[in-house]
């Protein structure tokens, strides 16, 4: 099968690594792949050289209807059989892209937030009247998307993330003198991780423990407010580490002990799934797409992110937790991960809608 992934860029994201993910998924197994992104960023090109997966770029000075043009002539030349297209705009391009080419080939687009926005989503979900299958990560989403556009029922579907289980492992070595914490994703206000800092300072007051912070930004003047806010206190200075963009996150991972996360709002959240498969318990904000992965005191604990308190409690009760249980919670979050990214399932739900 000759598949063409649309993205809209490579840039660092949820969205952009899954369709990625998916392009290296669909090649594994024989097919003819191409990745054509709308524009030109450069976090994932790493990825793709190394999975020797062929893309195109177009150039940030290209207008919006010269990139759609341009896709529905590569659509024209390259003649696929399917097309996967992921998130609004991209998924809105590429059916406008299809129309132009005149090309006939069958196209999915997938749904990859759980926020419901009742204008915008009346205006998107109708135009997906356009589209041959839509997917979403998100159960709550999907069953939001056939209650309200019951329309859509006969081609949404839910299908789960894909998470290298392979690269994100337990690691045996767990000895360490202090309890350390991750932050991983981007360095977003939605992400909250000033809150996070601050709920940290408090448990400084009573433990000496560590917090690794990674992940690029889009809002600098966001992460300067951050940076700022810890050079202005050697307790935290001394505790925090600022790890910026990284590329082997299966290493930090592996040398931390607890994954928090505390969005106001996610979708199907990749941290938390690779922090899962690596055997971190979390500590994550209370909402219903973060209850599908993490059970609590099971494979980790909820929390309302805004009430600092209950945070800062939260991950203390981490800390003083016996072994045995915490030992429990890693064996858990691992099993998690190994029921829920299975790439051979993720594999036939895909092949069976694209083929």
């Amino acid at each position: 099968m000759k598949i063409l992934f649309v993205s809209g860029s490579f840039n660092q994201g949820g969205a952009e690594y899954q369709i990625l993910a998916l392009a290296r998924l669909f090649k594994s197994r024989g097919h003819e792949v191409f990745v054509f992104a709308l524009t030109n960023y450069d976090f994932f090109k790493p990825f793709l050289f190394e999975n020797q997966i062929v893309f195109h770029c177009e150039e940030g000075s290209t207008s919006k209807l010269n990139r759609i043009w341009n896709l529905a002539k590569f659509i024209r030349s390259f003649k696929p059989d399917s097309i996967v297209a992921f998130l609004r705009v991209v998924g809105i391009s590429t059916i406008i892209a299809r129309a132009l080419s005149l090309h006939k080939c069958k196209l999915l687009i997938g749904e990859r937030t759980s926020l419901e926005l009742p204008k915008q989503d009346s205006y998107y979900f109708n135009i997906m009247r356009l589209t041959d299958v839509l997917t979403t990560n998100s159960p709550d989403k999907y069953q939001y998307i056939i209650n309200r556009f019951p329309f859509l029922k006969k081609k949404t579907y839910h299908i789960g993330n894909i998470i290298d289980i392979k690269r994100f492992h337990t690691s045996n070595n767990q000895e360490h003198k202090e309890f350390r914490f991750i932050y991983a994703g981007r360095i977003a206000p939605e992400k909250q991780v000033m809150q996070l800092i601050q709920a940290f300072k408090l448990v400084l007051n009573k433990y000496k423990v560590k917090l690794t912070i990674c992940g690029d930004t889009k809002f600098p003047d966001y992460q300067q407010e951050i940076l700022d806010y810890i050079n202005s206190n050697d307790t935290l200075k001394n505790a925090i580490f600022w790890k910026g963009r990284v590329d082997n996150m299966e290493n930090f991972y592996q040398e931390s002990d607890v994954l928090c996360l505390l969005s106001a709002y996610e979708g199907f959240s990749n941290v938390i799934s690779e922090a899962l498969a690596s055997g971190l318990p979390c500590l994550v904000s209370d909402n219903s797409e973060n209850r599908y992965l993490i059970e609590e005191g099971v494979n980790g604990l909820l929390v309302d992110a805004i009430q600092l308190d209950e945070v800062s409690s939260k991950m203390i009760a981490f800390i003083e937790m016996e072994n045995s249980k915490f030992q429990i919670m890693r064996k858990n979050a691992r099993m998690k991960a190994e029921e829920l990214f299975s790439e051979n399932r993720i594999y036939e739900q895909y092949y069976s809608l694209l083929n």
